[in-house]
């Protein structure tokens, strides 16, 4: 069972409960796991610190208006990936981006709340990005699941 030498069985069993809830009391914590309540507390604290997890809350973006999701594909100049990749992060409607190797140099996936938008978004914003050279998007017709960087549960697994 692969996992980081940067935590213990202890750590990842509260990173895996802290998934499910992450607003779930450190005093339910301790019982579920029969540890102390100052054992909880301090190795989420040191999770914390340490950057290994982080909590916040995840909007359902679906739910808030957003129903129009695509994932695009960019082939862009060498030179300029940099200066492209820093564009696409600071737009609002981009909740993903990354530099890949395949077919494209960079992958993005964003939402919005009409195609209208979409649209305007591919042909007003991202095909006049300096250094974009080619865009192919993918209309995410139906969403089958949405996780972030989760740690499994090894025991429900079959």
């Amino acid at each position: 069972m692969p996992h980081s030498d940067l935590i213990d069985e202890t750590d990842r069993k509260i990173i895996i409960e802290l998934q499910k809830d992450g607003r779930q009391e450190f005093s339910d914590l301790a019982s579920k796991l029969n540890v102390s309540l100052s054992t909880i507390s301090r190795r989420v604290d040191n999770l914390l610190k340490s950057k290994l997890i982080h909590i916040t809350a995840v909007p359902n973006l679906q739910k808030l208006g957003y129903s129009i999701n695509a994932i695009i594909g960019l082939d862009i100049e060498i030179n300029k990936m940099e200066s492209v990749c820093e564009n696409l992060a600071a737009n609002h409607n981009i909740t993903f981006v990354a530099v890949t190797l395949g077919r494209y140099d960079v992958i993005i996936t964003c939402y919005f709340i009409t195609m209208e938008d979409l649209t305007g978004f591919v042909k007003d914003v991202i095909a006049r990005i300096d250094g974009v050279t080619q865009i192919e998007t993918f209309y995410v017709a139906e969403l089958k699941k949405r996780t972030l960087g989760r740690l499994q549960d090894t025991q429900q697994l079959s």
